[in-house]
């Protein structure tokens, strides 16, 4: 009869370190979603008003007056954030198994002007009326 109850003993303990070993080992399986935040400036320092999208769907967030914002939905390993900023150039950040805080600052966007002289329209080309 004690041999029973070691056995019976010996297989429950081993089940309940079975089950504690695979909750050990399954918990980061669980935890690849995470809540991203940050703050987004530039050169002259943090951004108001940055737009940061989750590339490839509709989910965005603007950045507050600090530059700083909390992304609205959790993110998965290798989710990419977009940062744009009207004169700045667009930033790419991959989300990684660790990331929860990003801070990109992005560079000035040289900004080029074409113009063009106002001429004289030719003789041709005016109306009748107008000579």
């Amino acid at each position: 009869m004690k041999s029973n109850f070691k056995s019976g003993l010996l297989k429950s303990l081993s089940f309940m370190g079975l089950c504690l070993m695979l909750s050990l080992f399954a918990n980061p399986v669980f935890a690849q979603a995470r809540t991203v935040s940050g703050v987004v400036s530039s050169t002259d320092g943090p951004l108001e008003g940055a737009t940061v999208i989750l590339k490839g769907s509709l989910d965005y967030v603007i950045t507050d007056e600090d530059g700083k914002f909390e992304f609205p939905r959790e993110l998965n390993k290798d989710d990419v954030l977009l940062i744009t900023a009207l004169g700045l150039e667009d930033a790419e950040v991959v989300i990684e198994a660790d990331t929860n805080f990003i801070s990109p600052i992005l560079a000035d966007d040289p900004v080029v002007i074409i113009a063009a002289l106002r001429t004289e329209p030719s003789k041709k080309s005016r109306q009748p009326d107008q000579q």
